[in-house]
């Protein structure tokens, strides 16, 4: 029985050693504070991340315990991160600021000649 126990205890050891954790919190907008539907949270450097829900909240589980950036965006605002010590579980939240997306000058004139080169097509119809 004795070794029994060992062995249990063995096996079942790194299962505490190497706990899952969850990153929850939400994703807000920094001048209104209305949450950010899809907003894409991403813990760096792993393939842990969650979009978040209608009421910006999101949820990644089973996070190893650890030292991370977490990274939120969503188009139209500027990216935040923060350095989170996953030790339990943690709580991260984002208020993101807005962004104008920028079309450089060359873009834009690139686009410009490309609609004046753009061929006239015929209309067929039908004779009756």
């Amino acid at each position: 029985m004795r070794k029994f126990s060992h062995v249990l205890l063995f096996i079942l050891l790194p299962v505490f050693v190497m706990a899952q954790h969850t990153v929850s919190g939400t994703v807000t907008d920094a001048a209104t504070g209305d949450a950010l539907p899809g907003a894409n949270v991403v813990v760096v450097g792993t393939n842990m991340g969650a979009a978040a829900t209608a009421d910006g909240s999101f949820s990644i589980s089973n996070v190893p315990a650890g030292s991370y950036t977490i990274i939120a965006s969503v188009i139209g605002y500027a990216d935040d991160s923060r350095s989170v010590n996953v030790s339990g579980d943690a709580t991260v939240n984002f208020s993101l600021e807005t962004s104008a997306l920028e079309l450089s000058y060359w873009k834009f004139w690139h686009l410009a000649q490309v609609k004046e080169h753009l061929l006239p097509i015929p209309i067929l119809q039908k004779q009756k």
